[in-house]
């Protein structure tokens, strides 16, 4: 509004200056007397008639037009502006830092059931040939731990003449957890101190179906090293309109909640087991001849600067869920003019877009080509949400605000369940798969944040 206000001032000095003023010209000789009713210098005639011209030897005639009236342009505030100036003395934003953890994958095994061992977690005799060639254990997850967890969150508010409108958008850093089981392969050479022959070699195992039935039996193992590594990425965003939202007054007070959310939840699994056959004391494949990992002096057969481990074979899963979802709640609210407490349960029944895929390269030898295994669909999804916080108010446009969140997601596909372990024989392509698999997950942890009024 002031340039506005700059531009019509300049416009009007302008317009002042470059009229002329009567003063600024020399005195007129003086005129003749006119005839009473007439204009000077005109017949009766003339002016009855309606017609007339200026005497040649008249002075400059200036002309004054009364301006229209001011309409407010300039001088102030429009339509739009009143608006724009009351959604911003009735809006507030926030921003939070959040700290989280979320339900570990759980207790699950890297691989199929074996109907022929009691507890794949603990070492089992496994052959070749119908020879026992060492004892073996399937990896697990159960100490896969994604915690303290990162994040931020941002909201703003605009406040009604019923209600508020809010509006965030949320994301946790990247979160990730890993395990290395070393020490496979052979565990020692001739007889020991006591005479005895040494200890079994110790494999990492895979184990799978048959053609797709639980046989047992079958299993892919990995005498030099096995590894896994987890990572789970969330976000989300959500509006929602809360009624009768206001800080002013004291007591207790409840407010329904209506509005709509998004969470994304992508994760991945990604196993890595190693064999180069040193398991009987003669390494196979690659160079890590004594099986350590290292690049060892003589190991660098290839010349490349590069330790060959042997056959590494991968199994990767990943997945994509969007759940989209209306959700309604409620707010109870105990108000204070200096602090305010509440508690605030939502739930949102939606559906949950699920796209995921399982790839395998070298699986079972050097010649198992890399495959890919993908599904997608949609599947209901519930959400519900539980926030217990505190809001303290240290001035009248400035708000602290402190919060323990929880959120729990129904039927969200993760990485470790969609994994079909199965194999379908050697002259046949690799067949682990995709095998879509849903759960329920949670997060929680502490919200911090500070709040600013726009007025």
């Amino acid at each position: 509004m002031i340039g506005r206000v700059a531009v019509l001032l300049i416009v009007m000095l302008t317009l002042l200056v470059s009229v002329p003023a009567r003063a600024q010209y020399p005195a007129q000789p003086p005129q003749p007397a006119a005839s009473p009713g007439y204009p000077t210098g005109v017949s009766p005639a003339s002016y009855a008639a309606g017609a007339w011209v200026e005497p040649s030897n008249g002075g400059p005639v200036i002309h004054e037009r009364m301006l229209s009236q001011d309409r407010g342009w300039g001088y102030q505030d429009t339509h739009l502006d009143r608006i724009l100036n009351s959604v911003v003395r009735n809006s507030w934003i926030r921003l939070d830092y959040m700290l989280f953890q979320t339900r570990r994958p759980g207790n699950h095994i890297l691989g199929a059931d074996d109907p022929m061992v009691d507890n794949e977690r603990l070492p089992f005799n496994v052959s070749a040939g119908g020879t026992v060639i060492g004892q073996a254990t399937v990896p697990s997850i159960d100490n896969i731990r994604l915690k303290n967890i990162n994040g931020m969150r941002g909201t703003v508010g605009l406040m009604l003449s019923g209600g508020a409108l809010e509006a965030n958008v949320w994301g946790l850093k990247e979160n990730s957890s890993k395990f290395l089981m070393t020490g496979l392969g052979a565990q020692g050479f001739g007889t020991t101190d006591a005479g005895g022959p040494p200890a079994d070699p110790v494999f990492a195992a895979t184990t799978v179906n048959k053609f797709g039935e639980p046989l047992g039996g079958e299993a892919f193992l990995y005498d030099h090293s096995f590894g896994a590594r987890y990572v789970q990425d969330v976000w989300g965003t959500g509006i929602n309109y809360i009624r009768n939202d206001a800080n002013v007054g004291e007591g207790f007070r409840m407010m329904p909640i209506l509005g709509f959310r998004y969470l994304e939840v992508n994760e991945g699994l990604f196993q890595t087991g190693v064999f180069n056959g040193g398991f009987d004391g003669v390494v196979d494949f690659g160079e890590d001849l004594n099986s350590n990992g290292v690049m060892d002096a003589g190991e660098d057969i290839n010349n490349d600067g590069l330790l060959d481990l042997g056959l590494v074979s991968v199994i990767n899963s990943r997945v994509n869920n969007e759940i989209f979802a209306p959700q309604i709640g409620m707010r109870f609210q105990l108000q204070h003019r200096w602090l305010t407490v509440g508690f605030e349960p939502k739930v949102a029944v939606g559906g949950n877009r699920y796209q995921m895929e399982v790839e395998t390269d070298q699986l079972r030898s050097f010649g198992d080509p890399l495959t890919k295994s993908s599904s997608s669909g949609w599947k209901e999804a519930m959400i519900m949400d539980f926030r217990f916080y505190l809001k303290l108010f240290p001035s009248e446009d400035i708000e602290f605000f402190l919060s323990y969140d929880i959120t729990v997601a129904q039927n969200v596909s993760r990485a470790h369940d969609n994994v079909y372990y199965n194999d379908n024989g050697q002259s046949e392509p690799p067949a682990i798969g995709v095998d879509p698999g849903f759960e329920r997950v949670w997060w929680q942890g502490l919200v911090l944040g500070g709040q600013i009024w726009l007025r």
